[in-house]
């Protein structure tokens, strides 16, 4: 395990899919700098870095962040940030800022700011770094409020945005189907593909998983959806037995922004993959009963998606997009009003701090 040399001037941490998506294409964007980097994993960040066929250590038992850091020897630290209150991205940002390596962290998506940077005690900024990027000016503001000072948080963008985006502009109908036929080869010739993405065997994916199933009773069965539910990385397909004879396909391993393409519709309430799938051109139906959430995804703060939150307009809407995608009628475009150029803009930054330059609030 890290087997790192003096090349290594930037070392970065990923435990969580989101922060494993955001670091992936900075390995080599640095690279065509000449900036070397190594890459730490653990957790679901193992499989996602696995996919997108970036090199990486997974982080052993036992090896503490001071072993890490003198075996690698960083000239930067860049963590992403996990639901893991005991990540060690976090212990990696104290101990790397006590030895005097400045500490970046990477925040893939707007929700639970607060907690991002806490650990396991009340203080919601108790380990941030020395500067903290985010994707959006919506997110940067969150940072504000939550005490940041101004200069070190960094609105740069997510650079997996740029690595959906590639994808968008090179696949095509021909891909789609062949997609189809990889991954839904049990779905009758006809009927429309539905994904509905969990974020979590928890009560708040599953309370809506309920509501959009009891909705699709109620449409007629020559018109039915075939229903796959894609559940997230951190959990295992035992923990969602009660669903197996209620959905058609239970999908895990099939790598994500193929199966979305593939889809007709894409349904869940905040994840990044509602996103992806808007970038990639899928309709998209977010549900999402708390309204104090319903910001956490672009989609909705650009005005482009209105999310569902009651029994009856879930209903509603379901009904509605049966109607549509059966009349023919266009489906909607990609998402291009996010931020793209992600990549540059992080990677110039990284390249700022090593050659000692003033960070900015923004990367342009």
């Amino acid at each position: 395990m890290l087997a790192m040399g003096a090349a290594t001037k930037v070392l970065f941490f990923a435990e969580d899919p989101g922060a494993a998506n955001f670091i992936a294409p900075l390995p080599a964007s640095l690279a065509g700098r000449g900036i070397g980097s190594a890459v730490i994993a653990a957790g679901a960040a193992i499989g996602i870095l696995r996919q997108r066929g970036i090199h990486h250590s997974v982080l052993g038992n036992g090896v503490s962040d001071a072993s890490i850091l003198t075996r690698t020897k960083p000239r930067v630290l860049i963590a992403g940030t996990a639901s893991n209150p005991g990540t060690r991205g976090l212990t990696l940002i104290t101990a790397a800022r006590r030895a005097g390596v400045p500490t970046i962290g990477v925040v893939d998506a707007a929700m639970n700011a607060g907690m991002r940077f806490r650990g396991y005690g009340n203080e919601p900024m108790a380990h941030a770094p020395d500067w903290v990027l985010v994707p959006d000016e919506w997110t940067r503001s969150e940072y504000l409020r939550l005490g940041l000072a101004s200069d070190r948080v960094i609105t740069a963008g997510n650079p997996h945005y740029d690595f959906v985006r590639a994808f968008a502009e090179t696949w095509d109908r021909a891909t789609r189907r062949a997609f189809r036929r990889r991954f839904f080869a049990k779905a009758p010739p006809r009927a429309r593909v539905w994904v509905f993405v969990s974020e979590g065997a928890d009560r708040r994916s599953e309370l809506v998983l309920e509501k959009v199933l009891a909705a699709l009773d109620s449409v007629k069965q020559e018109r039915r959806p075939y229903f796959v539910l894609r559940i997230h990385p951190r959990d295992r397909t035992k923990d969602y037995a009660a669903y197996r004879r209620k959905v058609d396909m239970i999908s895990q391993t099939e790598p994500t922004l193929e199966l979305v393409y593939a889809a007709d519709v894409v349904v869940g309430l905040t994840s990044m993959l509602l996103t992806e799938a808007q970038i990639l051109g899928r309709q998209v139906l977010p549900f999402v009963p708390r309204a104090e959430e319903r910001p956490w995804l672009p989609g909705v703060r650009l005005g482009i998606l209105n999310a569902a939150a009651s029994s009856s307009q879930i209903r509603q809407r379901i009904h509605s997009v049966v109607a549509r995608l059966d009349s023919g009628r266009r489906r909607p475009g990609r998402l291009a009003a996010l931020e793209f150029g992600a990549t540059g803009r992080v990677a110039s930054f990284v390249e700022n701090v090593l050659g000692s330059v003033p960070a900015r609030t923004a990367i342009s």
